[in-house]
């Protein structure tokens, strides 16, 4: 059984987006609600994958517009 957490797949998925380019800067990512019916995962996880990707630089949020 694979031991890596639900967030941790979708930031891992969205980094290799970002590097195959098939996500460019400033492009918009889904949202929040859009991410979890897109991985089948809770908001909570979403949410937490965001996170951590405007932690490690990866992306930016601005409020009420989204992240990028």
């Amino acid at each position: 059984m694979d031991k890596t957490p639900m967030y941790q797949y979708i930031v891992n998925d969205i980094k290799a987006k970002i590097a195959s380019g098939e996500l460019k800067p400033g492009d918009p990512l889904p949202t929040q609600i859009e991410l979890s019916k897109i991985y089948n995962t809770s908001e909570i996880t979403s949410r937490r994958a965001l996170s951590e990707l405007v932690k490690s630089g990866n992306i930016y949020r601005i409020r009420g517009k989204g992240s990028f």
